[in-house]
């Protein structure tokens, strides 16, 4: 890189948090090449997706609550992207049933991407209408690429007996274990996935409100 060259790209690294250092021995192609990706992450909304009027009616079917399309080059090391959702639970009395929240990640934008982290609560025997629920996930890049990684964890927080889990209280995901890295390619467009699925076609789930956020770093 040319002392010209370097005395434009240098004032820059004020600005920009990189996380591939530019150094006076790059060309100049080479160091814009890596600043793109943070200036990308700098001028990216902070809000994603937001659900503006509530779902159909959820049964056994797995579907897309809430989407984001990341662009290709969006994904940056300690990105970390937020999901929370607020919905209710129906539940009939002669049936144990096995849900499914799910956040998936890939370049399909559909059940097939990626599974980053699924929450599985059971709800009991018990009849129960419309009980509230809300679910956050969070998942973090923690490497970039064609094979970068992230990894994500998952709350579910419910009322009353017998709603989306046997009781009230707090559901985590992973449930025992630390949470493992999934394979997410940042060289291309990734979809951001949030999913819902019941155990029973008996049983179903209506979401109100819903948020996809990028925290920023």
């Amino acid at each position: 890189m040319s002392l010209l060259d370097w005395r434009f790209i240098k004032p820059l690294l004020k600005f920009v948090p990189l996380n591939a250092s530019v150094s006076v021995g790059d060309d100049l192609t080479t160091a814009l090449e890596k600043l793109q990706g943070q200036i990308n992450a700098l001028s990216y909304e902070t809000t994603q997706a937001v659900l503006t009027a509530p779902t159909a009616s959820i049964s056994s079917t797995e579907a897309i609550v809430l989407q984001s399309l990341i662009p290709a080059g969006f994904l940056n090391v300690g990105s970390t992207y937020v999901v929370k959702a607020f919905g209710q639970y129906t539940h009939q009395w002669w049936t144990s049933s096995t849900n499914h929240l799910r956040l998936r990640i890939g370049n399909n934008g559909d059940k097939t991407d990626v599974l980053a982290v699924m929450l599985s609560p059971i709800s009991n025997y018990y009849q129960n209408t419309n009980t509230a629920f809300m679910v956050e996930f969070y998942l973090t890049v923690q490497s970039t690429g064609t094979n970068g990684q992230a990894i994500a964890v998952a709350k579910l927080s419910s009322n009353g007996t017998g709603g989306i889990t046997r009781g009230a209280g707090d559901v985590l995901a992973p449930s025992d274990n630390y949470p493992s890295s999934i394979v997410v390619d940042s060289t291309m467009d990734n979809y951001l996935s949030f999913t819902a699925q019941c155990g029973s076609s008996i049983n179903n789930m209506v979401f109100y409100y819903g948020t996809i956020e990028q925290t920023k770093h």
